[in-house]
């Protein structure tokens, strides 16, 4: 499992907030129907986990969390307190078994009133998150800049992100100009992210 797999398994959205021992951000409205026959509630304790399965989902629909995850994934779920019919299934799966793991996905996530994100919009997530790294030192900015260049692949390379595959093939040429080429991604990643969230 790559680095960001496991962070999508082991933290909650960074849009979440701590306030008093209770998680604040974006998590459904209301509980799961009974009708689904799960156990899901919806309070301070079980906040963090219903973030965790949209993070999943998240992951999932931009290609970062492959579907061999998806029943670690649901088993860590149902550990943690969530459960749907669907994600009981799904965590039955032999390891490795991946014929039906997206499909249950799914259902589970239904089942659990959470919503997928479009595959456009769940890749430009990645592709901030990749530039907010490169930016605030949390990954090697050619590192990054090669993850984001793999979503803005998947999204049909808007004109805006070339520069960034531009510059990793010039960190390809002459090391003596490297340290330059990764001050230039870190520029590039920045005003990306000043660019985007105005």
């Amino acid at each position: 499992m790559g680095e960001r797999s496991q962070a999508i398994l082991t933290s909650g959205s960074p849009l979440l907030t701590e306030r008093h021992g209770e998680m604040v951000g974006q998590v459904p409205d209301t509980p799961m129907s009974a009708r689904y026959g799960g156990v899901v509630r919806y309070g301070s304790v079980h906040n963090r986990e219903v973030e965790m399965m949209r993070e999943a989902a998240l992951a999932f629909t931009a290609d970062e969390l492959p579907a061999e995850e998806l029943p670690r994934v649901a088993t860590e779920a149902l550990v943690r307190g969530i459960s749907s019919p669907s994600l009981q299934q799904l965590a039955g799966l032999p390891s490795g078994d991946v014929r039906d793991t997206a499909d249950l996905f799914q259902q589970a996530l239904d089942e659990l009133g959470i919503s997928r994100t479009a595959p456009e919009d769940a890749h430009w997530t990645f592709v901030l998150r990749y530039a907010s790294d490169a930016v605030d030192g949390r990954a090697d900015p050619v590192h990054a800049a090669d993850m984001l260049c793999r979503h803005a692949q998947s999204i049909g390379f808007p004109p805006r992100l070339k520069v960034f595959e531009l510059l990793i093939d010039t960190w390809k040429g002459p090391p003596n100009s490297r340290r330059a080429v990764e001050h230039d991604l870190r520029r590039e990643a920045h005003r990306l992210l000043i660019e985007t969230s105005s």
